[in-house]
Formats: C-alpha cells, sequence, structure tokens
C-alpha cells in the first residue's frame, strides 16, 4: 500500500498529534492557572457567579443565632461626636458587655493608641485598665503584618503561647518539640514579612488574645499566618480565638471540632452572604453606648454569645475589599469566617485543580476525534452547560468549590485544536479524492465518500461486474478541421450527458479514453459491496445513451454542426478492482481479459448499436426484454484463432428512417470533414487586414484559417491579431457587435513569393458561432457571386 493510499485510510488525527495537543494545552491552562490572571478571574467572574446563583436560590449561610454583631457607623458617630472612641468609653462599652456573660468579645480593630478623655489623669486611667483587667470574657483584637519596620511603633510579643504551633498540635510526633519540623509538616500561609504589630504596649496584656485581621480581597482567609524568619510561629486569624481549643490533627486545622478546608497555598475560602443581608444584622454601636436606651439594648446579648464589634463602619472610614457580592466592609470577611467556625458550614475548594484541567483536555480530545461538526458544535454547547451547571450544583448544595474557568478552558481548547485539524485534514483527503474520482461517480456518492475516505478499499480483489466501452465514431477526423478548444467543448459536452446517465444507472465511469469512456457496474465505492442486476443496468444505460445521442445528431446536423455518433460494447465477466495509482495520484481501475473484450465488442459494433458479450446475453435473456432488435453475430478477436459470438442490439429497429438518417448525417459529416472547402478572395481589396508586422492580403480563407501575404516572413507558432475592415469600415462593426474586434491566428507555415511572404494561418480561441460568423463575413465581402452561400451551407463542420 503506497503512502497516499495509507494517508487516506488513516485517521484524520493521529493519536501522537491528539496527545501533544492535550499536552500543549494542560501546559498552557495550568501555567496560567497559577498566575494573577486565574486570580481574578475567579474573583471576578466565577465566585460572583456560583454565590450569587446561590443566594438567589435561597442556599447562602445564615448568621448563626449566637452571633451579635455591632458597629460605629454613622449614627453612632453622629451620637459620640467623634469618629473614634477613647480607651476609657472602650473600657465601659466591654465592661457593660461582660455583665451579660457572653463566649467572646471580638474586636477588629488594633487599638494602637491608648487613648483616654481630657478628664482622666494618669491615675484615673490606670483605674480605668484594672477595670479591663478585671473582665471575665475573653476580649480577642486585631494584628497587622507591615511590609517593614515602623517607627516609633513596637512589635507584638511572638514568644507568647498563643503564637507556638506546638501548642495547637493535639497529637505531636516523636519531634513534637522541634518547633521548626511542626510548622514545615503544616499547610501554612507564610507571611513575607516579620513585622507583627498589634495594640499599644500598655493595654496589651489587657487584651486575651491578639490575632492578625488580613483579608486581600480574594475571598479567602488565612487561618494561620507563618511568621518569616521565626521557628515554628504563626498568628492565627482573630477568629480563630473564637474556638476555645483550636488544634491540628493529621496536618489539618480543627476548629470548634470540624476541619477547615484548605488551599494548597495554606489559605482558605470564606463563605459569604450578601452585604444587605449583613447589614440586616448589624447594629449601631451606639445603642450600648447610650444610658437612655443601653440598659434595654444590652438585654440583645445572652450568655454565650459572640459579640463582634466593627469600629470602621461610618461613612469615609469603611475599609471596602472585594467580595464575590461586590466591595463590602473587611469586617464582614472577618464575620463570615467566625459564622462558618460557628455553623461548621465550611467550604471545600478542590486542591487538585490539575485533575479537571487534564480530564478536560482528554474528554475534549475525545469527542473532537469521535464526532463530526454537528457533534462538536452539541460537545461544545452541553460539555459547557454541563460544566457550569455542575459546578454550580455542588457549590451551592454541597459547598464544593471547583474551578470553573480552566477545566472549560482545557475542554474547549483540546476540542476546537483537534476538530480544526482533524477537519483541515478532512479537507485535504476530500479534495485529493474529489479530484481523482469526480466524473467517477455520481455526485451525492462522491462527497459521502468525500466525507469518510477510509470507507475506501484499495485493495485488489475480484469481482464480477459489467464493463463498458463507449466510443465517439470519427472523433478524430472532425478535430482535424476543427479549432481545437471548439473540438475540446464538442466533445466535453458530448462525454458530460453519457456521464450523467452512467450515474443514473449506478455506473462508474473508470476512465476518459479521450474519445471515449470506459464504464462498469456491479460495484459501489461507496459501500465496497457488489450489485446483481448490473447486466441488466448497462444494457439500459446503454440503449438509453444511444436513444438520447442520435436526436442530438440529427439536431445538429440540421445547424450544418458537427455531429458525434457512438458505438457502444458492454461484457460480463470477473475483473480486478483496485488502485494503480502511485503516491500521489488516485486511479482505481478494473483489469482483466473481460475489460478488453468489451473493447473489442464495441469495435465491432455498428455506429447507433450495442454491442454485448455471451454472458451478459445470458443474464439479460432470462428477463425476456430486449428480443427485439437483438441479432446474434460473430467477429473476430485478436489472439483468437475462431470467431466470438456476441449479441448487437439496435435501439432504433423499429425506427428504420430515424437510423437512416443518423447514417446519412454522419456519412456527411465524415465526407465534408475529409475534404475541406477553401474559398479563394477574389475581391482582395474590399478586405484590408492589418497587423503588428504590417498590412497584409488575404488570398483565401476556410472554416479553420486564411492564407495572408505579408511583408515579412514569420516563423511557424507565431501568434498574430488580426483587424480586418472594409473600404466603408462596416465589416470592422460587424466584427464588433461578434466580439471580433481582433482576431487571434497562429502561423502554421510561410515561404517567400515574389517580393512578399504568403502564410497559413490558423484560428484561434474562437467559438463555434464567431468562426460561422467570421466565415459568413469574409464570404461577403470577399467573393464576387453568391455561390458561396451554397457552398457553405455544405461545407461548415466547425
Amino acid at each position: 500500500m503506497d503512502y497516499r493510499t495509507k494517508w487516506l485510510q488513516q485517521p484524520n488525527v493521529a493519536t501522537s498529534w491528539a496527545i501533544a495537543a492535550i499536552i500543549i494545552w494542560v501546559a498552557l491552562v495550568s501555567v496560567v492557572e497559577e498566575s494573577q490572571i486565574a486570580e481574578d478571574l475567579d474573583n471576578k467572574v466565577s465566585l460572583p457567579l456560583f454565590f450569587r446563583v446561590r443566594d438567589t436560590l435561597n442556599l447562602s449561610p445564615q448568621i448563626h443565632p449566637k452571633i451579635k454583631v455591632y458597629a460605629i457607623d454613622d449614627s453612632t458617630v453622629s451620637w459620640l461626636g467623634k469618629h473614634a472612641m477613647s480607651t476609657d468609653q472602650w473600657v465601659d462599652l466591654i465592661s457593660s458587655i461582660d455583665k451579660r456573660q457572653p463566649k467572646t468579645i471580638i474586636i477588629d480593630a488594633m487599638f494602637s493608641i491608648a487613648e483616654f478623655g481630657p478628664d482622666f489623669s494618669p491615675a484615673a486611667q490606670e483605674e480605668q485598665l484594672k477595670r479591663l483587667g478585671n473582665v471575665k470574657t475573653p476580649v480577642v483584637v486585631g494584628a497587622f503584618a507591615a511590609p517593614k519596620e515602623i517607627s516609633y511603633r513596637k512589635r507584638i510579643a511572638l514568644e507568647e503561647p498563643e503564637y507556638d504551633l506546638t501548642s495547637y498540635v493535639k497529637k505531636p510526633s516523636d519531634a513534637s518539640t522541634d518547633r521548626d519540623k511542626i510548622a514545615a509538616a503544616l499547610n501554612l500561609y507564610e507571611s513575607r514579612s516579620e513585622y507583627i504589630y498589634g495594640p499599644d504596649p500598655r493595654i496589651r496584656s489587657y487584651f486575651d488574645r491578639i490575632g492578625q485581621i488580613l483579608y486581600f480581597g480574594n475571598s479567602r482567609f488565612i487561618p494561620f499566618l507563618r511568621v518569616k524568619n521565626y521557628e515554628g510561629v504563626a498568628v492565627p486569624h482573630i477568629m480563630v480565638f473564637a474556638d476555645q481549643e483550636p488544634r491540628f490533627y493529621k496536618g489539618q486545622l480543627f476548629l470548634n471540632g470540624t476541619k477547615v478546608p484548605t488551599y494548597v497555598d495554606g489559605t482558605a475560602p470564606i463563605n459569604f452572604n450578601s452585604f444587605g443581608y449583613y447589614l440586616k444584622h448589624t447594629k449601631p454601636l451606639h445603642w450600648l453606648l447610650d444610658k437612655k436606651i443601653a440598659a434595654t439594648r444590652i438585654n440583645d446579648i445572652s450568655s454565650g454569645d459572640y459579640v463582634y464589634i466593627i469600629p470602621s463602619f461610618y461613612t469615609g472610614n469603611t475599609d471596602f475589599k472585594l467580595t464575590p457580592f461586590g466591595h463590602m466592609p473587611a469586617g464582614y470577611a472577618h464575620l463570615a469566617v467566625l459564622n462558618s467556625i460557628l455553623s461548621k458550614d465550611w467550604l471545600i475548594p478542590v486542591n487538585y485543580q490539575f485533575i479537571f484541567i487534564i480530564g478536560g483536555a482528554v474528554m475534549g480530545a475525545l469527542l473532537a476525534l469521535r464526532l463530526g461538526p454537528i457533534g462538536v458544535a452539541v460537545a461544545l454547547i452541553l460539555g459547557n452547560l454541563f460544566w457550569v451547571v455542575g459546578c454550580m450544583y455542588l457549590f451551592a448544595f454541597h459547598n464544593v468549590l471547583l474551578s470553573l474557568i480552566f477545566p472549560l478552558v482545557s475542554y474547549m481548547g483540546t476540542l476546537v485544536s483537534i476538530f480544526v485539524e482533524k477537519s483541515r485534514i478532512s479537507e485535504k483527503k476530500s479534495q485529493f479524492i474529489r479530484h481523482a474520482l469526480d466524473g467517477a461517480i455520481r455526485p451525492k456518492d462522491l462527497e459521502a465518500i468525500a466525507r469518510q475516505p477510509s470507507r475506501l478499499n484499495f485493495e485488489a480483489r475480484e469481482r464480477v461486474v459489467t464493463v463498458m466501452f463507449i466510443d465517439v465514431v470519427g472523433f478524430s477526423l472532425l478535430a482535424e478541421n476543427q479549432l481545437p478548444r471548439i473540438a475540446f467543448d464538442s466533445l466535453k459536452a458530448v462525454l458530460s450527458d453519457i456521464t450523467k446517465i452512467v450515474h443514473d444507472y449506478g455506473g462508474i465511469v473508470n476512465k476518459n479514453l479521450g474519445d471515449g469512456l470506459l464504464c462498469f457496474f456491479g460495484y459501489s465505492l461507496e459501500t465496497d459491496q457488489s450489485t446483481f442486476d448490473h447486466a441488466e443496468k448497462a444494457l439500459e444505460c446503454a440503449i438509453k445513451i444511444q436513444k438520447e445521442n442520435v436526436p442530438k445528431m440529427l439536431a445538429a446536423y440540421e445547424k450544418n454542426e458537427p455531429v458525434y455518433p457512438l458505438r457502444i460494447g458492454i461484457n460480463t465477466s470477473s475483473v480486478y478492482l483496485g488502485n494503480l495509482g502511485t503516491s500521489n495520484r488516485l486511479d482505481f481501475t478494473v483489469v482483466g481479459n473481460g475489460v478488453n473484450f468489451a473493447k473489442r465488442l464495441e469495435g465491432g459494433c455498428l455506429t447507433h448499436s450495442v454491442m454485448m458479450g455471451a454472458t451478459t446475453h445470458e443474464l439479460v435473456e432470462p428477463l425476456g426484454i430486449y428480443q427485439d432488435g437483438l441479432q446474434k453475430r460473430l467477429i473476430e478477436i485478436k489472439h483468437h484463432n475462431e470467431m466470438v459470438e456476441a449479441w448487437e442490439y439496435d435501439p432504433f429497429y423499429d425506427q428504420i428512417e430515424v437510423r437512416a438518417a443518423a447514417d446519412h448525417a454522419h456519412k456527411s459529416c465524415r465526407h465534408h470533414a475529409r475534404i475541406e472547402r477553401r474559398w479563394n478572395v477574389d475581391l482582395p481589396d474590399n478586405i484590408m487586414v492589418t497587423t503588428s508586422k504590417g498590412q497584409g492580403t488575404m488570398v483565401n480563407f476556410s472554416n479553420t484559417g486564411l492564407s495572408l501575404r505579408l511583408p515579412s516572413h514569420l516563423i511557424k507558432g507565431s501568434v498574430l491579431n488580426l483587424n480586418l475592415d472594409s473600404k466603408d469600415g462596416s465589416l470592422k462593426n460587424r466584427l464588433s457587435e461578434r466580439g471580433l474586434d481582433s482576431v487571434s491566428v497562429e502561423v502554421r507555415w510561410g515561404y517567400e513569393d515574389g517580393k512578399t511572404y504568403l502564410h497559413g494561418v490558423r484560428f484561434r480561441n474562437l467559438s463555434t458561432a464567431q468562426t460561422i460568423y467570421l466565415v459568413d463575413q469574409l464570404c461577403e465581402y470577399g467573393l464576387a457571386n453568391q455561390a458561396w452561400k451554397r457552398d457553405k451551407k455544405l461545407n461548415r463542420v466547425s
């Protein structure tokens, strides 16, 4: 099997190419997935879509009943008459809340400056701080990591037990005393800074816990912030201290007895609700400060509650950060974390997105290899829909957080890439098949094969078929006296009509033999299967061809145009079918003695008739048709000593006049083709000939060319453009109307004749109609008598 045949039989996309496409897309998507672009897409596209759809379904997490949220909002600022509370006011507030015996008081502030009112002396300030020290409820405040050291500020003491990771490990290993090894075994987010700042040193000892309040607007929080250059030290998130016993077990963080799902970088997703929802559950802090209403409002706080206070909530000082619900105060991000701890309602991130990226690429590749254009379009739509709906379902109902975009990109990229390559190769194969088999089979069968070239069977195999040879009788003789282009167009029209009839009867036009065709019946290239009525179909086809061709002959003869009679030979036998083409050419053909015998039958057949072999006759005889007009004949075959039996069918056995007229038309046309009529120009002065080589004189002309006298000698093959006109200009006007402003001719011969040179030239690129009109005008202007009209009618063959 040659290269081209193997190429047609192979899949449009090689497995190695598909694997390469998968690898490229997986690598590309994975690189982007680790970049800032991925985070931006998640924060601005995927997460907002997930959270808003879930909120529409009323499945967003509800605030735990034990959480009480208060904020210094605009109303509180108005009541205070200033933007911030003094330290003594905070002491009064915390002491008041402590009486209600809440579980924890969490304040989203750092208290970096201890500022008392003007009426507080140093002694009074100390008394206030002692009051703060007497508070029994744990008070948790915030800290932050600065990128560099801040002058005049003192960092918090990281040597405190709450920052020692070993104190959070439930079951230490043998290396439990090695803080660095314990830290290395935990999945913690590492700070780029070692500078951690918190409350004013004067009041720092009065707070039970100091936790970091970092939120970068990426919908994640940092449960434990590992401190740079400190072994085994990490600062917990402010809300971690809401749990009295946060623990690490087997490398996983547990809060309130529930594992906190984290990303590979140590961060954890925040389970948000909408800004409007949180706002409804946020109360003005002045309700607890205004003595007129505080006695009543303080009762909103019950024993065991978690009181969360947001100091910077007033207009102009609210720290807005990006969330899936748009920008909202950063304090609400911490509120969502607290709510997840108490409700045990965490989002579950899927860390191994790489697996889904690979899965998407592999799925896209498999579908692209198997599906057609419509299937790929459906796969794109349904695949995207399935993934988007699936991700939303898992998020809304099961809190599972999958990457929405990048598995889709991997899926679509691989699917489209492989499909484009598949389509390119398919189109290339289709073009090759169309070029190789165009005209051989019916257009609809050709399109079916072109869509699936692998269905073609190129292996040589033996089949019983009926072979048909069709010959255009005398075409070579007619073509000698016609312009090549006219002869070509005429033959093409005849063979095109024959081809259509062959296709209508299920035949295959195997070869174009110049002035004839080789066809066969009984085999389908599309299905690679044989048919069993091929002898009957071939005979019916041959008769139809002859019956349609003869009327066309007679019509052409009446118009003084060439006629093209046919001979047809058909034979049924066993042949070999297969591809005899080279690596760059497909030549699906039939060979065998039966093929040669069909050619002999055609050569021995009368014009307008059909000659069939004995085998074909045996197959159609039981049908009881075509008995009339059928004659047994013995024909001489090359390499056979004895005459061979054949059967000739005359489609016009009952139309004797039609056959006689067809024979007469053929003989007349053949006779005139053998003796071409030329007219000598009697009135040379009436026709002026202008060429690029000077003025010429027309000597004679025919249906195919002219004889001219020119002042110089031209070599054979030279091309001239002749401008023909009469003295009064009428000839030029007539010729211009038919597109004959200039007549192109080719020099066929030339020799010296006295002082001038005589040349024979042949018309080029003229249609039959133009040739006839030109000869008519030359006769009218160049001949002295009217006999040319009769002669022209008898001799016009072009």
